[in-house]
């Protein structure tokens, strides 16, 4: 089966639980971190760019 590209966006305020995790995958990936957003992306600049992660991610499908 092949791998599936991944995307992890995450807020830079929790960001060291998630790199180790996202070290871990063997896929083809990106890490998007979301400037000073929180657990719960709701801040700006941050929810703005997880928008544009995910706009991206789906564009490149």
């Amino acid at each position: 089966m092949p791998a599936t590209s991944s995307r992890l966006p995450y807020p830079s305020r929790n960001i060291e639980v998630s790199r180790r995790f996202f070290e871990r995958l063997a896929a083809p990936k990106k890490m998007v971190v979301l400037e000073g957003a929180s657990h719960m992306p709701t801040e700006h600049p941050g929810v703005d760019q997880l928008e544009a992660a995910v706009v991206s991610f789906l564009g490149a499908l």
